[in-house]
């Protein structure tokens, strides 16, 4: 793979790369949230601990991350975190990568870094953390949402600013094969609950149902169902923390036959219930 400096792409390339924001804030840890267990992000989390400390325990890592420290936790990792009494955090969850929910940079473990390593992504994300306009049911301005998506795109270069700078090596976007980017546009229009529409996807891409198979999975490293159902935990996951939409409402609008359904898939996903998972953010 090439060097970070090296990668250059046309600006139809980088019309691709997407970024999303699921929360911000800067606020003192809930008392709720001081103790959670088997916790799975689907996004990139970024902390700088303001106050107090956190014990984080992920498969093969352990450290506990004191007040003055940035931690940078990789999606999708299941951990477990204890927050002293107490504790307060400059916090974003976000996403940024490519379609296909293929994430920007790899991360085999967290990054802990002292708070002076990353002075310049302090300020854009304290930025980005203060705005109130971040909730996705709060009706913007025009004026509104252009400041918005500019403290946006200047939190996402300083992040991506500062992990070059740690040596890391950004993902491009793949050189999918035009039958799987046809099956893919195919699939983002599906119900995410409803069974794959192999006959539309076999269509489209001119591939028998076998051979559609063998080739997503070696062009994208997943199912036509894993990149559906990542697609509908990001859906979810963003609803709950930046709506205030009922839970049932979530639910039925992303096609879940139940409420008890949606709970118990969510709840394999993530490893609690969705309302934990809402609570957390308060």
């Amino acid at each position: 793979m090439a060097s970070p400096e090296s990668m250059r792409l046309v600006m139809a390339e980088w019309r691709q790369l997407q970024f999303r924001v699921t929360y911000a804030y800067d606020a003192p840890v809930a008392p709720h949230n001081y103790v959670m267990l088997g916790h799975v992000a689907p996004s990139y989390t970024l902390w700088l601990v303001r106050a107090g400390a956190v014990d984080l325990r992920l498969p093969q890592w352990r450290e506990v991350v004191t007040a003055g420290h940035w931690v940078l936790l990789p999606p999708r990792m299941v951990r477990d975190q204890r927050f002293t009494v107490g504790a307060a955090l400059l916090s974003i969850q976000f996403f940024a990568g490519w379609p296909g929910e293929r994430h920007l940079f790899e991360l085999a473990a967290p990054l802990v870094r002292p708070r002076a390593a990353w002075a310049e992504l302090e300020a854009a994300h304290v930025a980005l953390a203060t705005r109130a306009q971040l909730r996705g049911d709060v009706p913007l301005t025009l004026a509104e949402h252009t400041r918005t998506e500019a403290l946006r795109q200047a939190f996402l270069a300083a992040w991506c600013t500062t992990l070059l700078g740690e040596g890391l090596v950004p993902h491009g976007p793949r050189e999918l094969d035009p039958r799987i980017e046809a099956a893919i546009g195919e699939l983002e229009r599906c119900d995410y609950q409803a069974a794959i529409p192999y006959p539309r996807l076999c269509r489209v891409s001119g591939l028998g149902r076998v051979q559609l198979d063998r080739l997503f999975v070696a062009q994208t490293g997943q199912t036509p169902r894993q990149v559906l159902q990542a697609r509908c935990l990001q859906q979810v996951t963003e609803r709950l923390l930046t709506t205030q939409q009922p839970v049932k409402q979530i639910c039925f609008e992303l096609g879940f036959a139940s409420a008890a359904h949606f709970s118990n898939w969510f709840r394999r996903q993530v490893g609690m219930s969705p309302q934990a998972y809402r609570a957390q953010a308060g």
